[in-house]
């Protein structure tokens, strides 16, 4: 009998804004729904800005799952629909200069151009654990989430 070769996949999602529609930002998560749940309570940064502005309306993002692809190719589709829709909060991921100082560096993501505060922020934005992000940048292993290549910027 043979074994199935298991595929892991990955979602690409979009959060949109309630009222305009306008496509504000797209992600990766092997768990979108658990994903934005954590958007919803915990956000930094110009997307954690914009998800507290429009709860203050009482409303929230519109949440859309694009589509299901294998996770070797995730940022691949990601940057795609990034590129496509053209997503002001992508291109915004400002860090704050009270982190800079706290760490000395930010981690960025090669393949997307995001930047995030931390290897424990960047961890939650791709649902792995930090030591991962940590490993990539440290020896540049891309095997783990999905092939995605990251670095440190020093401040």
């Amino acid at each position: 009998m043979k074994k199935k070769q298991v595929i892991s996949k990955s979602y690409v999602y979009a959060l949109a804004d309630p009222i305009s529609k306008e496509v504000m930002y797209i992600g990766q998560s092997v768990y979108p729904h658990r994903r934005y749940k954590g958007h919803l309570s915990y956000s930094k940064g110009a997307v954690g800005d914009w998800i507290k502005e429009i709860l203050s309306l009482g409303l929230k993002p519109t949440f859309i799952i694009i589509g299901k692809y294998p996770e070797s190719k995730i940022t691949e589709y990601e940057t795609k629909f990034i590129k496509k829709y053209n997503t002001p909060l992508n291109s915004k991921m400002p860090v704050k200069p009270s982190v800079s100082s706290k760490h000395g560096f930010i981690v960025e993501c090669i393949d997307t151009g995001q930047r995030f505060e931390s290897y424990s922020h960047a961890s939650r934005h791709f649902d792995c654990c930090a030591s991962s992000i940590k490993n990539r940048c440290d020896d540049g292993d891309t095997t783990y989430p999905s092939n995605m290549r990251f670095k440190r910027v020093y401040l």
